[in-house]
């Protein structure tokens, strides 16, 4: 266990459910460090805190090592805890995981306060990645079922999935256990 002065500069969560905190770099066993693992939500909480503060800490650190196949060393760095250096300074705060400390404060308190919001790009990427499966599914139904003819029906869905607005909260809109108002089992042609 090594212990290193340093400020936390952000908390992020991956899709693993691992967290990655990111310090200014500092040299721990010889190694310059700059993010820290750690798959315990109560200290990323924990190191969110300090960062919030923008306060300097003392970060305690587990260095775990670990052979590569191809020879060579993993090194891992995993946050186990930190408080506050005698020796820093404080500067704004901020509450989100993935924002810089100069953003205004965003409030949450759900369980998906981890998860950062999407950028557009990734956004258009998840909508087109499902407009190619839906591509693929229909594609007995296209009469060119060639690469182009695909790709046409890949961007045509990507395109309403991704533009298509939510719908309003408000509306009466039909749930999964609402009654259902349409034909009757009996008025579809089979």
């Amino acid at each position: 266990m090594a212990q290193a002065d340093t400020k936390i500069r952000g908390v992020s969560r991956a899709d693993s459910g691992w967290f990655t905190v990111t310090i200014d770099p500092v040299t721990i066993d010889g190694i310059e460090v700059s993010e820290l693992q750690t798959k315990f939500e109560e200290r990323a909480i924990e190191a969110r805190t300090h960062r919030d503060s923008g306060a300097k800490v003392t970060v305690e650190v587990d260095h775990r090592t670990k052979e590569r196949q191809n020879g060579g060393v993993w090194h891992n760095w995993y946050y186990l805890k930190a408080q506050p250096s005698t020796n820093g300074a404080t500067s704004s705060s901020t509450s989100s995981w993935d924002e810089p400390a100069a953003k205004p404060e965003r409030a949450s308190t759900s369980t998906t306060e981890f998860q950062r919001r999407k950028t557009p790009e990734e956004e258009w990427q998840i909508a087109l990645s499902v407009g190619a499966k839906l591509a693929v599914e229909t594609l007995p139904l296209l009469k060119d079922q060639r690469f182009p003819a695909q790709r046409e029906v890949a961007i045509a869905w990507a395109q309403v999935i991704y533009l298509t607005p939510m719908p309003d909260k408000s509306s009466d809109a039909p749930g999964a256990y609402d009654e259902f108002d349409g034909p009757a089992p009996d008025d579809i042609p089979y």
